[in-house]
């Protein structure tokens, strides 16, 4: 009996790292960390931060210099917006407080038709305990 317990266990696990493994081959966008991001604010005009957090999280901490701010439960209406302000060439960093909903969000941005997107590994969080630069809202 035992073993139709740890067959089924097995099962499970493996089922759950193919579902995983093929969901990250099928992204369109990548992570990118913290010094990165800092390095492409700095040297890469082109470069877009979008800020995915709710508007209150916004006071507590401050954003990126420049960030674009798009709360994700609005960011699938906006894609006029996005187009926009968003230049061919653009790196698009997206960002919220620990790097979950930044997910979520690469992936609309990216289900849009652009190229460059990444998710800040981390979010804003890291972002200060790194000493990067922040802005009040």
């Amino acid at each position: 009996m035992n073993y139709i317990y740890i067959g089924i266990a097995i099962l499970i696990f493996a089922s759950y790292f193919a579902y995983s493994f093929f969901q990250n081959q099928n992204r369109e966008w990548e992570f990118i960390e913290v010094v990165d991001a800092a390095k492409e604010l700095k040297t890469n005009k082109f470069a877009i931060f979008i800020d995915v957090r709710e508007d209150d999280e916004l006071f507590e901490t401050g954003r990126v210099p420049g960030a674009v701010h798009i709360p994700l439960g609005k960011l699938s209406k906006e894609k006029a917006h996005l187009d926009s302000i968003i230049n061919k060439d653009s790196k698009i960093i997206v960002y919220c407080r620990s790097g979950r909903r930044s997910q979520k969000g690469a992936n609309i941005i990216s289900g849009f038709g652009f190229e460059n997107v990444y998710s800040m590994n981390g979010g804003i969080m890291k972002w200060i305990a790194s000493k990067k630069k922040v802005e009040p809202k």
